[in-house]
């Protein structure tokens, strides 16, 4: 089914009606998230709950385009940052179960950008960093790219 929400992104002053089809669910640790179609721009998006100020109408949403940022599962591998000393880098091998100076974790390339701004990975000050960085930075261009294909208003990667 497609529901017609008014909604209030963080980019735009006021609300506006899109019909969506919801497709899965996630959260990044703080807050949950809604993977959607959105019927208006022919793209997925990420929606929070609580900016859904309305919803009206549903209908029939027929067959959804292929959504690659979702399907394409990524693997993340953590490693202590280099900054530490040797003593906070082996707790920190301890603290994440790493194997071999690494914890890898299998992500979906649509949570990347909330999975490494959860973990403090885009500032670049925290307790650990990303040991395959081209591959993830190379991962998120791609879904960028896409998503700015189909920008219909200039909303962000998670619904803005």
């Amino acid at each position: 089914m497609a529901l017609h929400v008014l909604y209030q992104p963080m980019n735009q002053p006021e609300p506006s009606w899109r019909w969506i089809s919801p497709t899965a669910f996630a959260s990044d640790g703080l807050r949950w998230h809604l993977r959607a179609s959105n019927h208006d721009v022919e793209r997925h998006e990420h929606l929070l709950f609580p900016r859904t100020v309305e919803m009206n109408e549903e209908r029939t949403a027929g067959p959804l385009p292929e959504d690659p940022d979702w399907e394409r599962i990524i693997p993340v591998r953590l490693r202590p940052a280099a900054r530490l000393s040797p003593g906070q880098r082996q707790v920190i091998k301890v603290d994440y179960g790493m194997v071999d100076g690494e914890a890898v974790l299998e992500l979906r390339v649509a949570m990347l950008f909330l999975f490494l701004r959860r973990l403090g990975l885009d500032r670049g000050d925290g307790l650990v960093e990303v040991a395959n960085q081209p591959e993830v930075n190379a991962a998120m261009a791609e879904a960028s790219a896409r998503f700015s294909a189909g920008d219909g208003g200039g909303q962000d990667r998670i619904g803005g």
